[in-house]
């Protein structure tokens, strides 16, 4: 069972305030992009920055729900086939241990 926001998100570049609109992203659920108000995921500072890192930021963060599940999908299409020691296979699965991870639960690996 998943315990973050379902999927997909999206990065709003769309603060009420004018002089904040290139500056602030909000991450969303694509149900709620429309809206200003509602369900936010993250707030993203300083978007505005000409090496647009920030930005790029705000967009990868975005997709996180869609990197998670294809991840998933290759695991679950090449595990199964024991396919063991590969190091992309096995780097997924950490990866997505690594984003189901909470921290009421231990230690990441």
């Amino acid at each position: 069972m998943n315990k973050h926001t379902p999927g997909p998100w999206v990065a709003c570049f769309d603060h009420p305030h004018e002089q904040c609109t290139n500056s602030i992203a909000e991450i969303r659920p694509v149900s709620n992009s429309e809206r200003y108000l509602g369900t936010r995921i993250s707030t993203i500072y300083g978007c505005e920055h000409p090496d647009g890192v920030q930005a790029s930021n705000a967009q990868l963060i975005a997709t996180a729900p869609e990197l998670l599940e294809a991840l998933e999908a290759l695991v679950s299409v090449f595990e199964p086939r024991g396919i063991y020691g590969c190091f992309a296979l096995d780097h997924a699965k950490k990866i997505i241990t690594k984003a189901k991870f909470h921290k009421t639960e231990g230690v990441a690996a």
